[in-house]
């Protein structure tokens, strides 16, 4: 026989491991999950969420669920989901939702009628939350009342935290303010940091 029983054990067991490596595992649904705000929502969702949102999803082969308890929304990839960015579009619905507007949005975001872009602030290593927000509200006042990006470029900007949230008809206009927002804004805020 020539062979130990330890041998016999390794090789059946290496064996085992290539098969296993070889079978493709289905791929898993994607989701997201939306946190937002006590009384962040806007008045009336739970009335419109099952009129409105569900139908808006679902007709993109997305699921959403909502959960008031923990204040939170997700959505999901279904078997139905033929665009693979479209869960990135459901999220992006989720989060215009969570910044307070209203459902007409959900469609507009999922059909490609409005672009949207978050743009996610971070405080800095090594800064107080304290100095973070005093900087971060002083940001908002300037992006909002001197640089006026929403109105040269015809957008809607939303704040949720310290995320910001841009609403344009174009995919150029929602990068321009990401540009403008990074190079002008950011930048030389960062110096006064």
């Amino acid at each position: 026989m020539g062979e130990s029983s330890d041998d016999s054990i390794q090789d059946l067991g290496f064996k085992m491991q290539n098969m296993m490596g070889n079978v493709e595992q289905p791929e898993q649904p994607r989701s997201f999950i939306v946190r937002y705000p006590k009384d962040g929502l806007c008045e009336g969702l739970d009335e419109s969420w099952y009129i409105e949102v569900l139908p808006a999803f679902e007709k993109y082969g997305l699921s959403c669920t909502w959960n008031e308890d923990i204040r939170r929304m997700t959505v999901f990839e279904t078997e139905y989901t033929g665009d693979p960015d479209m869960i990135f579009k459901g999220r992006l619905a989720l989060i215009v939702l969570a910044a307070g507007q209203t459902t007409k949005w959900v469609e507009w975001i999922l059909s490609g009628r409005v672009h949207c872009d978050v743009i996610y602030i971070a405080k800095p290593d090594g800064m107080f939350r304290q100095d973070f927000t005093s900087k971060y509200e002083e940001f908002i006042d300037k992006f909002d009342n001197i640089y006026e990006l929403h109105k040269k470029l015809n957008c809607l900007v939303l704040y949720l935290g310290t995320s910001i949230i841009v609403l344009a008809n174009t995919f150029e206009d929602t990068s321009k303010v990401r540009c403008q927002l990074v190079e002008e804004s950011l930048l030389s805020m960062q110096h006064s940091f």
